[in-house]
């Protein structure tokens, strides 16, 4: 990929897939801190970057609110050419924990991804990130053994990392118990407690027997309960119907928004399917304009299931940008190529008011139990330009404060 450049990129040499590159992730652009603290003066020696805050921070965003831009032409670079340029005041933030419900696959994964971290990232990106830079990438993403409970794996997993409004578990059983984030802001500890939201009997075998294995749960932040809604969506394909959660939410300005989480079925993710997949997810959103109350279907992200990247950037970055704008991608797993399951996928044209940024890869984690973990992990971030509606602060005082 060359920044700068103002040309198309294809999928497999299909004009009707052609679609402008997503902008730099917001975790790159420095926007968001997405990616563990290494001190803020070594993630900012490439270039000036602003920073926004959102109220969504960690310690290493709070130690610095603004840092001035280094030029026009420099952002321009940055963000690359894509969705309309949204100035974000706000950020929609989705965790997608991905596990995988036979601990044996999980047993294989450990072995692959536990020593070496060199195994981590595809060997597309691998190539286009200059060998120099690797090790400093990739050691912004900590590899943790987790053999105590659920709360401990998400935990670890979003340690160091962006804090979610929205966490997804993606496959196995979970149990009607809150989840609680432990952070740290301006040298305060600070608990924030998430409520399971809503869970999805996922069905295989035409319903005939059921498995954990599509299974989906979604726990919403405390303070976010009034910000956002879920609801089972269905998106028809073919002749079958994929399922996805929609997380619902509005900004001030008015505007109704939805992004799909999903868990695509094998039958929908074959090289041969995606276009016809994929274009499923874009008439969907375009229906969901219509009528009286219209809905902006900003885009799906989760497990696709597909082995190719939909669109430059669709895919997580690991450990932020190289000095060159280039990202490290994490592997998939389960197969012989190279894969890119865990994808923030764009649906509809630009828009002024929003736009879905590169999502971030999620820490390693390794539980020893059942359900396991066989994949990376991601992080999306959807960008508007008006404040989500309906934070309640009272939840969190100190965090807000």
């Amino acid at each position: 990929m060359c920044l700068g450049k103002k040309k198309k990129q294809k999928l497999d040499e299909d004009e009707s897939l052609v679609k402008p590159k997503l902008k730099r992730s917001a975790s790159q652009a420095e926007l968001v801190r997405s990616n563990s603290y290494v001190g803020l003066d070594e993630l900012m020696t490439n270039s000036s970057r602003k920073i926004v805050s959102t109220g969504d921070t960690s310690l290493a965003e709070k130690k610095q609110k603004k840092i001035k831009v280094a030029g026009e032409e420099e952002d321009e670079e940055l963000n690359d050419e894509g969705l309309v340029d949204v100035k974000a005041v706000d950020f929609s933030v989705i965790g997608v924990f991905s596990r995988e419900n036979s601990k044996q696959h999980g047993v294989e994964w450990y072995k692959k991804m536990q020593p070496d971290t060199k195994n981590h990232p595809t060997k597309s990106s691998r190539l286009r990130v200059d060998e120099n830079e690797h090790d400093s990438l990739l050691d912004r993403q900590a590899r943790t053994e987790v053999t105590t409970g659920f709360s401990d794996q998400v935990n670890e997993l979003f340690r160091d990392k962006w804090i979610p409004h929205v966490i997804v578990v993606l496959e196995g059983e979970t149990k009607d118990e809150p989840i609680t984030l432990s952070t740290r802001v301006q040298d305060k500890d600070i608990d924030l407690s998430y409520t399971r939201s809503r869970f999805f009997e996922g069905k295989i075998n035409s319903g005939k027997r059921k498995e954990h294995r599509r299974d989906m749960t979604v726990y919403i932040r405390d303070d976010l309960k009034g910000v956002y809604t879920v609801t089972i969506e269905e998106i028809p394909i073919g002749k079958g119907v994929q399922q996805a959660f929609g997380i619902n939410y509005r900004t001030e300005e008015g505007t109704n928004y939805r992004t799909l989480v999903v868990h695509m079925k094998n039958e929908f993710a074959s090289q041969s399917d995606v276009k016809t997949t994929h274009q499923a997810f874009e008439d969907y959103a375009k229906e969901a304009l219509k009528g009286d109350n219209p809905i902006v279907v900003t885009g799906y992200i989760g497990d696709t299931n597909f082995n190719d990247p939909m669109y430059p950037n669709s895919v997580a970055s690991m450990g932020g940008h190289s000095s060159k704008g280039e990202t490290l991608n994490p592997e998939g797993s389960g197969s012989v190529n190279e894969t890119n399951f865990m994808q923030h996928i764009p649906l509809g044209e630009g828009s002024i008011k929003h736009s879905v940024r590169q999502p971030s890869t999620l820490n390693y984690v390794f539980p020893d139990t059942n359900p396991a973990v066989d994949h990376p992990s991601i992080v999306g971030y959807t960008a508007h330009s008006s404040k989500i509606h309906g934070r309640d602060s009272k939840f969190n005082t100190a965090y807000y404060d």
